[in-house]
């Protein structure tokens, strides 16, 4: 009796092995994804949206003709008819073919777990992505009419056209800014014994936020609480939003203020690649970036001494965004801190530096 249990119990134990092995091959489940697009003008978003657990997991490749998506699980696709891109499938990927866009950008968002992929076409894109040039005949202006004269009235000199407005400064037409307060959570950033860095930026940004918002300038906070905030969630967050700027909140342990804007020139890469090096993707902003940054120096210049310094740095958390972007340090240090009135001024200075 013994030696039949002691016989059939590897068997029993290997039957047992292969029905669970075969359960798991059995339950693993088909996601359900589904596919959108929302288009303005040359600016296409393309959003895939499913389960947490099968987005959360999904890794994005972008190149040059496609767009491709590999999925932890296989997946049935719902997309509307008139979806502009052709699209394919294979197993647990999934493929988009990109034609004729110039750049292209993706990211993931939470609540509901998404996959938005940005990207910027040559011209309008109609269904199946061919490009479409609109006609030229329809996109021609007629004159303007001749001025008729009155019946017996000499010909006289034609009126002069008014001088146009000067154009509005750089700073002007701010309808979004993200503002960003450094460290949160475990990561204290500068602190002494009645300091900690995370929490003062954090209420100079909701200060901030206030006082933007009195002037019809929208605020969005990366993070509104006490918490740990990845680089790339900060970086994500902005270019969701699309900002108008994106200003990161830090602290120095200096005498003077410093304000920085991305460094990331680079005139011998070739035209091509700039187009697909996410690190060049704030390059088409420097411009902008560095004038307001000039704007802020000048304003805590007036304010406070000794001022503040401009500085120009690689730092990815500007180097990645896709908006005018700069980074505002306050000087801290263990003799000096800010009072309430000091920190008004702070705030004063700031707003007016970028919203005059």
């Amino acid at each position: 009796m013994w030696k039949m249990y002691s016989v059939m119990r590897p068997i029993f134990s290997l039957v047992c092995m292969v029905f669970f092995l075969s359960s798991l091959l059995a339950a693993e489940k088909t996601a359900v994804l589904s596919l959108r697009y929302i288009r303005q003008d040359n600016l296409v978003r393309v959003v895939v949206e499913g389960e947490a657990d099968v987005v959360d997991n999904a890794s994005t490749v972008i190149s040059a003709t496609n767009v491709r998506i590999d999925f932890p699980v296989t997946f049935e696709l719902k997309k509307p008819d008139d979806f502009i891109f052709e699209t394919t499938k294979k197993d647990r990927t999934l493929f988009i073919v990109t034609k004729n866009v110039t750049d292209a950008r993706s990211y993931k968002l939470v609540s509901p777990s998404r996959i938005v992929i940005e990207m910027k076409t040559l011209s309008h894109v109609p269904q199946g992505g061919e490009l479409s040039t609109p006609d030229a005949k329809k996109q021609q202006v007629p004159p303007p009419p001749p001025v008729q004269q009155a019946s017996g009235q000499e010909q006289t000199e034609p009126a002069k056209t008014p001088p146009a407005a000067p154009p509005s400064p750089p700073t002007a037409m701010l309808r979004t800014i993200v503002i960003d307060p450094g460290h949160g959570g475990y990561d204290y950033g500068i602190f002494t014994q009645d300091f900690r860095e995370k929490d003062f930026s954090l209420a100079l940004a909701m200060d901030l936020s206030s006082e933007f918002l009195k002037k019809g300038i929208r605020a969005v906070l990366t993070r509104k609480v006490d918490q740990s905030l990845p680089l790339e969630e900060r970086i994500s967050i902005a270019n969701a939003r699309a900002a108008d700027l994106f200003v990161s909140v830090h602290a120095t342990p200096t005498n003077a203020f410093a304000i920085t804007t991305a460094h990331i020139d680079d005139p011998g890469t070739d035209p091509v690649i700039r187009l697909y090096k996410l690190s060049l993707r704030q390059n088409r902003h420097l411009d902008r970036s560095r004038t307001i940054a000039r704007s802020v120096r000048e304003a805590l210049a007036a304010d406070f001494k000794p001022g503040a310094v401009l500085r120009e740095l690689p730092l990815p958390v500007l180097s990645y965004l896709d908006a005018p972007a700069i980074f505002i340090e306050y000087p801290v240090t263990e003799k000096k801190t800010f009072s309430l009135k000091d920190r008004q001024r702070l705030i004063n200075a700031i707003v007016r530096g970028i919203a005059p």
